[in-house]
Parts: C-alpha cells; structure tokens; sequence
C-alpha cells in the first residue's frame, strides 16, 4: 500500500521561505551573518593570510528579508552601479545576470531561473555589497512584498 502525504498550507509555505540579505563586508560581519575562517600567522606578522568570508554556522532569520520562493523570482540589490558578490551556498548557474570574476555589477536586481535548485542548498541569500556601501537591504529596512518581484 503507498502512502502519500500532503503538505498542510502553513507548513508547505514553510519549506519553502528563503532569506535574503545585502550589505557590506564590514556590516555583514558585525551582524553575525559573516565570519572569516582559516588563514595562518605569518612569522610574528599581527595579522592573517588566506583568511576566506563564510557564512556564520547559526543564522538568525530575523535579520534577513523573508520571502516566498515560489513566487519570488528577482532579488533587488540597492544601488544597480555598485558590484556585488554572492558569499552564501548557492548554485549561481541559476542566476540570469552575468558575473565578471564572481562579482555582479551593473544590475538593478538578481533573477533566478530556477527557484527549487538555486535555494536547494541554502535558505540563506548572502549578498555582500563591494567597496563603501550603504546600509544594510534587510527585513528591517525594506519589506520582501515591496522590493522582491514575484513571477
């Protein structure tokens, strides 16, 4: 006998939130967001090399931007003349827009083609802004319903 199981309303909507966040290096990391992992000390030097920017293993939700991934398909970015990186997991093959050198610049917004497999890896959207930026785009600031363009 199979058994097949439906998704109540509340919890399909669940599974499929993703978050997102855009701000600068500096801004990401004192939210907790970002941290920089490995590198070494190079001979009594203060300072690390090779240090590389991660996602912080604990994200909280509420500093990011909440939406729907269904239905969301374009993320907005703040300034369209500023380059922007992408710092979370996610699979960029599935990003329309073209990147020089894994940065993204003069684009008003980010689409993605396929929502299932570009979320599949993270329910966490990580957009660091390059250079001096602004502030931080996140839930706080701007509402997902009012910046995130739906199919």
């Amino acid at each position: 006998m199979c058994r097949t199981r439906t998704l109540a309303a509340p919890e399909a909507a669940a599974t499929a939130t993703g978050f997102y966040i855009v701000g600068t290096r500096d801004e990401l990391k004192k939210k907790g967001i970002l941290t920089e992992q490995g590198g070494g000390r190079v001979l009594f030097i203060l300072w690390r090399t090779g240090k590389t920017l991660q996602p912080a293993r604990n994200l909280d939700p509420s500093l990011f931007t909440a939406i729907d991934t269904r239905q969301v398909t374009q993320i907005p970015l703040p300034s369209p003349s500023a380059e922007y990186r992408v710092a979370s997991l996610q699979d960029l093959s599935y990003v329309a827009e073209e990147r020089t050198n894994s940065k993204y610049s003069g684009v008003p917004s980010l689409t993605i083609t396929s929502p299932v497999d570009f979320w599949r890896t993270s329910k966490f959207l990580i957009i660091i802004r390059e250079g001096r930026g602004d502030q931080v785009a996140s839930g706080a600031s701007q509402t997902s319903e009012s910046q995130a363009i739906s199919r």
